[in-house]
């Protein structure tokens, strides 16, 4: 299209040499686009990828035609603009794969700080159980160095807690009877109890996993 505006005569030969030498690489950096139209359309869904693959194509298409003087004369060479827009298109989908692997592995790193048993009180003993067993009022018993199960609040001793997981804080903070302690944080120095206010999905690690997810 620059072309179209310049004040100089290309050689007759210029049309079929662009022609040569562009067509492989817009092939190769168009393919995903027009793979991932193909698949939208298979699925009766009409997204950007379409769209994407649509103005590309219809400025190869164009380019073609022109240079062969098919239709169109050979003013309207679009070469240039069809490969740089398949070559944005295709460098904002490496971003945005990128984005996506740091957000998986910002997930991961996440979910690796939920414990997966928990030290509860039932019939007056101490019985180890799955993170996914614990229950609302139950009475959990955490240890110096152990992870925090779930939600909940202080009802028996005080501790220093590690909470740099959810608040950047490094420095722990003292959790003692009555305050609300967060699934997933570290206990540090004394044994404490606290009933289970928040469990599963509710709880306030979870949240943040599942809008991690959604941003994603």
């Amino acid at each position: 299209m620059i072309l179209m505006y310049l004040p100089i005569k290309l050689p007759s030969f210029m049309p079929y040499l662009l022609f040569l030498l562009t067509t492989p690489v817009f092939i190769y950096v168009s393919y995903p686009i027009f793979r991932a139209a193909y698949r939208s359309l298979k699925n009766r869904n009409l997204n950007m990828d379409v769209m994407y693959s649509m103005g590309i194509g219809v400025a190869f298409i164009s380019s073609v035609l022109g240079t062969f003087e098919i239709m169109l004369s050979k003013e309207y060479l679009f070469y240039e603009e069809a490969i740089l827009l398949a070559s944005f298109l295709t460098f904002g989908r490496y971003l945005e794969a990128k984005a996506k692997g740091k957000t998986s592995e910002a997930i991961k790193k996440l979910i690796g700080l939920k414990p997966k048993t928990a030290t509860v009180i039932r019939n007056n003993e101490e019985n180890e159980i799955a993170i996914e067993d614990v229950q609302v009022n139950d009475i959990v018993i955490v240890k110096p160095g152990e992870k925090i199960a779930v939600d909940g609040e202080v009802i028996e001793g005080s501790s220093y807690v590690d909470e740099s997981m959810i608040s950047g804080e490094p420095i722990p903070v003292l959790k003692k009877k009555g305050d609300t302690i967060v699934g997933g944080t570290i206990n540090k120095n004394s044994v404490i109890k606290f009933k289970a206010i928040k469990i599963g999905k509710d709880t306030f690690l979870s949240q943040i996993i599942s809008l991690v997810e959604e941003a994603q």
